[in-house]
């Protein structure tokens, strides 16, 4: 239903597919109505009336032929809005709009207007949602994400009407595609159940170069599957000195208010302040990196963390410094995580990682997790072994990306905007989406660890070249026989192509891009 997102193609490739196994396929196009959903949302006339095209002539049309219906069209009645029921998906849907980086923010009159004005938009939605629910008999919903508005009352009136829904979001790596039942791509239980499950079983050789290879490409600036390249223009040879502490605050715009993110602290910055204290650390040694997309989407969070960093007496890192980051990590001792995905590349160097917030990859073992003040109290300054951590970092990094996310060996991205896609080979795909709630993309797993061991010690020689140098995961692939199919030029993988006229939408997409 917002046809911007890159992510249509896999909707369009999930759709050919379904029908393709025999399925029968009706989409759902926005309309031109709900005026104050997430792209129209505080805008000007023109900006709502470019959106509206969008809308009308950028979607899921282009690619089938199925039949279609307009969720405008299907809401019959002014309805009141419910802000106890949508207030999740208009905070975050708000938040990450506007870059807002804590719930305080939100409080401000103007924040607390387009709330309200956003909730009105998700209960309209939810009213069209339910009478397409009533109008026809699915077995199956995929809608986009689940978390913004109107996608969230469509995710809502499923879950009201037994209807399985799975929330699409393109995958971390860009390899496979997320499809989260019931929930948003944000919801933690299903992700979480796949780390911890996978956590005791050892990686085989081409399980850890998969793992592996994704890190590295991040060291070498490559991970051009992730849809943000944040850190493209940070420089190596800048960090003069070691530094004790990290804390590199996350982009919290989209959890906000998510139930499964909850925390026991007031803010970010409480809870670094008494992880600090408790454990009589001297602030004098803690560097605080601003998060790269702040000086674009909020740059009001570089000013606060700075204020905060003085009142500290700690150093501040602006988020447009281009400063290396995974320099910094390798130059501190511990690290400070509030969920990010920085917590990875400190745990591939065996660094002890403090994670102060509920994450995807909490229940994985590398990191010690302190959620409340209780926790953190109580908790005394474990240094985990580097050899173990580094382990365990792996082992989760291929749960999440080979294991969670499905369609791994169909779906590739060859950009972090770009993908291609195959048929895919499993005829049942669709039934296991829907009845096998542990339905993992690889039930594979080592019998012993021999495997991590031999590529664990030789890593550990010398950790800093092998992460910052991509010499040593291709000669362990060879040494391995790990072949890697180029897929970009196997015709068994396509691209998804709009049709007719619609072909047009593609090269306004790339112009605009």
């Amino acid at each position: 239903m917002y046809p911007y997102r890159p992510h249509l193609k896999h909707m369009a490739y999930l759709a050919s597919q379904a029908k393709r196994q025999g399925h029968e396929v009706i989409f759902l196009e926005l309309g031109s109505g709900f005026k104050h959903c997430l792209p129209k949302l505080g805008e000007s006339w023109k900006t709502k009336s470019l959106v509206s095209l969008k809308h009308k002539y950028a979607g899921l049309s282009g690619f089938l032929s199925s039949d279609k219906d307009i969720l405008s069209d299907l809401v019959k009645k002014k309805v009141k809005s419910n802000p106890v029921k949508f207030r999740y998906s208009a905070m975050s849907t708000v938040a990450s709009k506007y870059g807002v980086s804590s719930k305080a923010q939100l409080d401000s009159q103007r924040m607390v207007r387009l709330i309200q004005k956003n909730t009105e938009t998700i209960s309209e939605a939810y009213e069209g949602s339910l009478e397409w629910l009533n109008k026809r008999d699915f077995d199956l919903v995929i809608g986009f994400n689940g978390r913004i508005d109107v996608t969230n009352a469509l995710m809502q009136a499923c879950l009201d009407s037994d209807i399985p829904y799975f929330s699409l979001e393109r995958s971390w790596t860009g390899i496979g595609v997320q499809l989260v039942k019931n929930g948003t791509p944000l919801s933690l239980s299903s992700v979480n159940n796949v780390v911890s499950t996978w956590a005791s079983k050892p990686l085989k050789s081409h399980q850890i170069a998969k793992a592996f290879s994704f890190i590295v490409n991040r060291f070498s600036g490559e991970a051009f599957g992730e849809y943000k390249q944040w850190c493209s223009d940070q420089k190596m040879g800048l960090v003069e000195q070691s530094y004790g502490w990290l804390y590199t605050p996350s982009s919290i715009f989209e959890r906000i208010g998510h139930p499964d993110w909850a925390v026991g602290w007031e803010s970010d910055m409480e809870a670094v302040e008494f992880l600090l204290r408790t454990k009589s650390v001297d602030p004098s040694k803690l560097v605080v990196r601003g998060h790269p997309q702040w000086h674009i989407h909020s740059p009001d969070s570089d000013e606060i963390y700075s204020e905060w960093c003085a009142k500290l007496g700690a150093k501040y890192i602006e988020s447009n410094s281009n400063i290396s980051t995974q320099e910094l990590i390798f130059n501190t001792e511990n690290m400070i995580s509030f969920g990010s995905t920085s917590a990875f590349e400190a745990a591939i160097f065996g660094k002890t990682v403090f994670n102060l917030s509920p994450t995807f990859y909490q229940d994985g073992g590398f990191t010690i997790n302190l959620f409340s003040k209780e926790i953190c109290a109580e908790q005394l300054l474990p240094t985990l072994p580097q050899k173990e951590v580094i382990r365990l970092c792996l082992r989760t990094l291929y749960s999440i990306n080979y294991r969670h996310m499905k369609l791994t060996d169909e779906i590739k991205a060859i950009s972090n905007y770009d993908y291609v896609f195959k048929s895919i080979e499993n005829n049942d795909f669709f039934l296991d989406l829907t009845e096998n709630d542990s339905f993992v993309s690889d039930a594979d797993a080592c019998a012993d660890l021999l495997d991590e061991d031999e590529f664990l010690n030789e890593l550990l020689e010398d950790i800093r070249g092998r992460v910052f140098d991509k010499s040593f995961l291709e000669n362990y692939k060879t040494r391995n026989g790990i072949i890697e199919i180029d897929y970009r030029s196997n015709p068994a993988f396509k691209d998804m192509s709009r049709m007719g006229l619609s072909k047009l939408i593609d090269l306004v997409d790339k112009y605009v891009r």
